[in-house]
């Protein structure tokens, strides 16, 4: 969701009408105001959340997580095709960066499982190019508010947002996860004697939590 072409938008006259221009219908949305709103409301979320968000990629179904994020994040282009005040596009703003969060980790990680190794180079390219291409097609919303004004547009692309996660919800499959992983050697057969029927009865250790497991993997990080 970017902010800049409804607010910045100049064209053919209608600067002024609040129609087209958000910094118009939106009463004390200073410059001051955009630069925190485009920056930090939204970097300083989705930076912070991604940390997290890579362990729950880890041990849940990343079809899920990748595509449900997709529908969420689309709902606050809605909300913000409706806001009439700073506060509710900014909260708009902060949960657009929640659930965008989720989707680098789930995606990358299928990456893996879905192509062998030969093949990942590309893949990860043609995702990451998929990413900027994005983005530099963002200008497109431009002409689109030009027509039917920055909420209707707001409006239509979260619709369309939703109906992509749908369809990823729907045909994209959850790879098995460490399918083109060096095969683990054959398990070995283990007679029980007496002297371990103790070790046998003790309790199994417990599971970790995805906090320690997310704690574990930054201290990993930071000591590599």
């Amino acid at each position: 969701m970017l902010i800049g072409p409804a607010y910045y938008f100049k064209a053919d006259g209608k600067e002024s009408d609040p129609k087209y221009n958000l910094s118009v219908a939106i009463p004390n949305f200073s410059d001051a105001k955009y630069g925190l709103l485009a920056g930090p409301t939204f970097t300083l979320v989705y930076a912070t959340l991604i940390l997290f968000t890579g362990t729950l990629a880890d041990n849940y179904s990343r079809r899920l997580i990748f595509s449900i994020a997709a529908i969420l994040w689309s709902f606050t282009s809605i909300g913000t095709s409706f806001s009439h005040t700073l506060l509710f596009i900014s909260l708009n703003r902060m949960m657009l960066g929640v659930f965008e969060a989720f989707a680098p980790p789930a995606a990358y990680s299928m990456i893996p499982d879905y192509f062998p190794p030969e093949k990942r180079t590309t893949a990860n390219a043609v995702l990451s190019l998929g990413i900027f291409v994005g983005a530099g097609l963002a200008s497109i919303t431009t002409i689109i508010i030009g027509s039917i004004g920055w909420r209707k547009t707001y409006f239509l692309i979260g619709c369309v947002g939703i109906i992509l996660g749908i369809v990823a919800l729907i045909f994209i499959k959850d790879p098995i996860r460490g399918r083109f992983d060096p095969k683990k050697a054959e398990p070995i057969t283990v007679i029980v004697t007496d002297t371990d029927e103790d070790e046998l009865r003790k309790p199994p250790t417990p599971k970790e939590s995805l906090l320690k497991k997310y704690l574990n993997g930054l201290g990993a990080l930071i000591r590599n």
